[in-house]
């Protein structure tokens, strides 16, 4: 291609490689309608096609979060009720979803398959540029929110997936945070609402705005199209131009986003969130500081911020996190970068008390003086941009053309270059260069010390809070049905029913004919062999995955934790969270965390539990994990050497911080994905291994953690003599596995220098305990300040004598994207909803940021029943086949293939294994779906369920539990 040339209308603009991303970039600009297009020529086979709107709110009302649910649900060429599901279920995707994000929204797709790439492009397309949306209000109804009402004696509500999604998302009080921060720093523009929508606010959208925000930001002319890989971008070039854009002309789209006028002097804002009235209101307050950086296409500024962010948080022994921990504002000190237009660092300090505030704005102002007038240490700096390049090397993401993508808006919606965000090599090395010139103590004193572009935001808990504004809600509610007509009240009830028709009724065959389709035939038969050699060196295993990445050694070293007693489990888990940010006895943990990431990409612990492929056993483990560049293989074995042998556990102020930070990063993710958490308790009812998970990461785990953190003076000593004992007893040879992925060379280096990474680690042969768990289904009801509900329902199937299949992949996404989907989300309003069955014999349903709760176990029980009557055509079929390997043969990163690859051996899962689950789920009849009818109605017959969500709701259905408790511990 050459420039100034036409290619289907586009015109090409600019044309030079991207060494970082190893592209070639095209930019083009559509005469007709002023479109932009951003094409990474590349040689990866995983396909990206993207189209990103600039999409302003004006209000908190959701709307850009609404449309981006609704324009996925029917369109001009594409006439079933949601073609975004059946896109799920009946395609090779590798990615496929949308995203609103606080002023654009994404709509991106990716696929190694040529056919099924268009296919994935052209449902987009006909879906942003002529969506139903303008023809069918239900899709409204369904997606945005409603006036839910079936009975003229009931009392009308409030319903809708996004309403309901976004009441999850804010029974977290990070979300109430983040809106309020936004609308001190940026009083002015659109980030002071809430583009996903504050659900206090979301039934103020009326219909005509919804569609009229839809005709006036999804145009070409505000449109950003983006194609990666190795496609055919001629063919996808000429159907963007002569099955799209060609409908349009240009038009003025008034989208700018302004910037904010800087402030004369910080500002403060005081806010309330919800807790329940079972929760203690002491250290329950967030203080946060807040500085407007600059503007965000400038990518100096943009990396900057990351720095800063390293280095007074988020780096272990961080010099503000250290001065505000060791003055007790706060028991977590978190850091963020954000922002669009403009970007913006907030300090915050999650579990501080009000009167805290003066205190908390003095440390910061005291600190950053202090930092600035020392100087800051360059090895912390150097730690720091260390952090920064391996996030842009290694983002960890299989699809990494989507992220591109989202990187190129950081500059090309504000009117920047395409690519200023993807050319990051000479910004890092100027950025290198000017550690020794006082520019980031210059940051801290400009942007940060002296910026009266800044709010203090402090939001504290309100006890009977949420209460209120339910019955606030009730009493408008009740209000506005009593100021409506008879004939009012049977027309909402006529379209709730419209609605609930078209929700659990089938598209019909020519709605169905409608979409495109990939068949089996397209299928590799094949499954994928992960490169790996194995080598048995007696007491332990050394495993290669040899591997194309990059030049960076992927390491993870595995410790067998069986010798550990049973009343000590809980405690590995903490070990690992504590390794690395403890101090060793030559090192304190803040040198120590500037040398690691100074020189390698991280070196991180966790736990993790195994279970046989056949469930007949399993095998918990500790691990290191590292990752550094091929030149720095023997200073990562020597680190990870040094953390295996030298760590100390004596440090009890240090040790009681990291316990409250490690609670609340808990807390966040009970909030975050309490569906998971949900699962895991059901799965303990009735497995060993999981009861085993259960006690290191599921609510067991919690309260562990909680207990220790309320008791800790009483149980400190205690706390550091289990650690040290556990430390000198678990990293152990015996047993061990030694897993690198890298390519020959990489492997061969990594070997080289194994020996100096085991000097010194014993190697004594121990007897693995018998662990005994008292297996009963406690059905447990559990609540919090929560909004919605996760629910979770299972049992195992092979204890009725169901074995595994293949086909049982089949089966989960007929159930996901036609049973559950309709009646949980579509119908009922959760915003997620699932099952899966796995090798080992447990079937696990799970529902997700759910307004309901005793009707949701009820669809759960009620599976068998509606397999029994299906009616399965051979043409869904295949879909839901197809689906089903394109789950199976998700992209994975390099390193995900070699923990994938790892994984297989320690679980005992063969290549023959993998090929006979394909061979079944591929041959997949009508005849074993329908198989699967009895074991499924037996087992979720049985009463073995676990809810997490509010307190008043769970409370009102205590009928359905054995017991209730609350997730915070007295």
């Amino acid at each position: 291609m050459k420039l100034n040339e036409l290619y289907h209308g586009f015109k090409l603009i600019d044309l030079h490689d991207v060494e970082e991303v190893k592209s070639t970039a095209h930019i083009f600009e559509h005469e007709k309608t002023g479109a932009r297009l951003l094409y990474l020529k590349n040689d990866d086979p995983d396909k990206v096609f993207s189209v990103a709107f600039r999409t302003p709110p004006s209000d908190s009302t959701g709307v850009p979060h609404i449309v981006e649910h609704c324009v996925l649900s029917g369109s001009r060429r594409y006439k079933t009720k949601e073609p975004f599901m059946d896109m799920v279920k009946g395609s090779l995707k590798t990615f496929i979803n949308a995203m609103t994000f606080s002023d654009k929204t994404i709509y991106p797709v990716a696929s190694k398959n040529h056919k099924d790439f268009e296919n994935l492009m052209d449902v987009y397309l006909d879906a942003v540029f002529f969506p139903m949306i303008h023809e069918d209000d239900t899709i409204f109804m369904q997606e945005g929110w409603h006036y839910s009402l079936a009975d003229k004696a009931d009392p009308i509500k409030y319903n809708g997936v996004v309403y309901n999604e976004m009441r999850g998302a804010y029974s977290q009080p990070m979300s109430y945070l983040r809106e309020y921060i936004g609308g001190a720093l940026f009083p002015d523009t659109t980030y002071r609402f809430s583009s996903g929508g504050n659900p206090d606010h979301i039934y103020e959208l009326t219909i005509e705005d919804f569609k009229g925000f839809h005709k006036t930001y999804y145009q070409p002319s505000n449109a950003y199209f983006y194609l990666y890989g190795d496609g055919d971008v001629d063919s996808h070039m000429k159907k963007i131009n002569e099955e799209y854009l060609d409908h349009f002309g240009h038009v003025t789209v008034d989208s700018d986003i302004p910037l904010q006028t800087g402030f004369t002097g910080p500002v403060d804002v005081q806010k309330t969130y919800a807790i329940s009235e079972s929760e203690e209101i002491e250290n329950k307050t967030f203080l946060s500081m807040n500085y407007v950086l600059g503007e965000g296409k400038n990518l100096e500024t943009q990396l900057s911020g990351q720095v800063l962010k390293e280095i007074l948080v988020a780096a272990e022994g961080a010099p503000l996190k250290e001065a505000l921990l060791n003055k007790g504002i706060g028991q977590d000190i978190l850091c963020s970068v954000g922002g669009g237009r403009q970007i913006y660092l907030s300090i915050i300090a999650k579990n501080a008390n009000g009167d805290q505030e003066a205190d908390f704005k003095a440390t910061i102002h005291q600190t950053l003086k202090q930092m600035i007038a020392d100087k800051i240490d360059e090895d912390l700096l150097a730690s720091a941009l260390n952090v920064v390049e391996y996030d842009l090397r290694d983002t960890g993401f299989p699809t990494k053309g989507i992220n591109y993508h989202i990187s190129s808006l950081e500059s090309w919606l504000y009117d920047g270059h395409a690519t200023e965000a993807l050319q990051y090599n000479s910004t890092l090395t100027s950025l290198r260069e000017k550690m020794s010139q006082g520019y980031y103590e210059g940051l801290l004193d400009k942007l940060l010390l002296n910026n009266p572009h800044s709010a203090c935001v402090t939001l504290s808990p309100e006890k009977g809070l949420n209460e209120r504004k339910a019955e606030k809600l009730v009493d408008h509610l009740k209000t506005f049905k009593a100021s409506l007509s008879d004939n009012e009240i049977d027309e909402i009830i006529k379209a709730n029913e419209v609605l609930k028709k078209k929700q659990l009724t089938p598209d019909s065959e020519e709605a169905r004919n409608t979409m495109p389709k990939i068949k089996v035939k397209d299928v590799n038969p094949q499954a994928e062999v992960i490169p790996t050699q194995v080598e048995d060196k007696g007491h332990y295993m050394w495993i290669q995955h040899e591997l194309f990445t990059n030049d960076i050694m992927y390491l993870e070293m595995m410790f067998d934790t069986r010798s550990v007693d049973q009343d000590k489990i809980q405690y590995l888990p903490l070990l690992a969270e504590l390794l690395g940010k403890m101090n060793l006895d030559n090192m304190g943990y803040a040198q120590l965390n500037n040398t690691i990431y100074k020189e390698t990409g991280g070196i991180h612990f966790t736990t993790r539990n195994y279970t046989y492929t056949d469930g007949s056993g399993y095998e918990p483990k500790l691990i290191l994990t590292g990752k550094v560049v091929k030149s720095k293989i023997a200073t990562l074995m020597e680190l990870s050497h040094t953390l295996l042998t030298k760590a100390v556990f004596d440090d009890e102020k240090r040790l009681k911080d990291l316990l409250q930070q490690h609670l609340s990063r808990l807390t966040m993710a009970i909030d975050n994905r309490g569906d998971q958490f949900a699962s895991s308790r059901v799965s303990s009812y009735f497995a060993e291994s999981s009861y085993y998970a259960e006690l290191t990461k599921g609510f067991e785990y919690f309260w562990f953690i909680s207990d220790l953190v309320k008791n800790f003076d009483d149980k400190k000593a205690d706390v550091v003599k289990i650690l040290t004992d556990l430390y000198a007893r678990v990293f152990n040879q015996h047993n061990m596995i030694v897993s690198i992925t890298g390519d020959q060379a990489i492997c061969q280096e990594a070997k080289e220098n194994l020996p100096n990474l085991l000097a010194g680690i014993r190697n004594e042969a121990f007897q693995a305990q018998s662990y005994k768990f008292d297996l009963e289904a406690r059905n447990e009801g559990i609540y919090s300040a929560s909004n919605v509900q996760y629910v979770a329902k299972g049992f195992d199937f092979k204890a009725l004598g169901q074995a595994y299949k293949g086909s049982m992949e089949v089966l989960r996404s007929i159930l996901n994207t036609d049973y559950l989907h309709d009646r949980i989300r579509a119908k009922n309003g959760a915003y997620g909803c699932g099952i899966s069955f796995s090798t080992t014999g447990h079937a696990i349903t799970t529902s997700f940021r759910d307004p309901m709760l005793k009707e949701t176990i009820d669809i759960m029980a009620a599976i068998g029943s509606y397999l029994e009557d299906l009616d399965l055509s051979e043409d869904s079929l295949e879909q839901h086949i197809i689906g089903a390997i394109s789950r199976m043969d998700g992209a994975l990163t390099p390193k995900g293939l070699g923990v994938q690859g790892t994984s297989e051996i320690i679980c005992k899962r063969s290549y023959e294994q993998k090929q006979k689950h394909r061979t079944e789920l591929l041959s997949t009849t009508k005849e074993d779906i329908l198989g699967f009818a009895n074991f499924l109605k037996e087992g979720l017959k049985l009463e073995c369920h676990c809810v997490y969500g509010n307190e008043k709701t769970v409370q009102a259905a205590k009928d359905v539990f054995k017991s209730i408790q609350a997730l915070e511990i007295k």
